[in-house]
């Protein structure tokens, strides 16, 4: 339903998420190196990491936003990314108060955490109506992070359960 274009002119969160961790080992490879501190990577991360937390948070929804989409003037997308919500938390971009948000908030369905929530209609299954498994071990660490022990024992069974019955 997108098109190159369209992912181009988008902000996703999980993408922006890593960005934001790779400018911050940049910085601390520049720290035991030794090099200047002006570098133009300096503060890229936080800076990156703010953009996520003012332009993708959905206080009303106590978790983050998949993506912003549209152009030139964007609009918020109200689906989640479970990759992209628990790499926030992994990564120390939400603060400790939406890292539980997130966690406690996020929409989670029998089979464990979606890879995207809600599911689009006539979009064929790939992200769409899928719990992956890497991204929900993903999505463990990131409820052990926050020691939400429920949350946690939810995706560790998800895991299992997927073993057991799918092989």
């Amino acid at each position: 339903w997108m098109q190159p274009k369209d992912i181009y002119e988008s902000m996703c969160l999980g993408t922006n998420v890593v960005f934001a961790r790779a400018f911050e080992i940049v910085e601390e490879m520049a720290d035991e190196l030794g090099v200047e501190e002006d570098s133009m990577f300096d503060g890229m991360d936080e800076t990156i990491k703010n953009s996520i937390n003012k332009n993708l948070w959905l206080p009303e929804q106590g978790y983050y936003s998949g993506y912003l989409y549209g152009g030139i003037y964007p609009i918020q997308s109200r689906a989640t990314d479970a990759l992209g919500q628990s790499l926030s938390i992994i990564f120390d971009v939400a603060t400790d108060e939406m890292a539980h948000s997130v966690i406690s908030r996020t929409p989670v369905v029998p089979f464990g955490t979606p890879s995207v929530y809600p599911q689009m209609p006539d979009i064929k299954p790939y992200h769409n109506d899928a719990v992956w498994p890497f991204v929900q071990s993903y999505w463990n660490l990131a409820a052990r992070e926050v020691e939400n022990i429920d949350a946690f024992n939810a995706g560790f069974g998800a895991l299992c359960r997927a073993a057991a019955l799918f092989g």
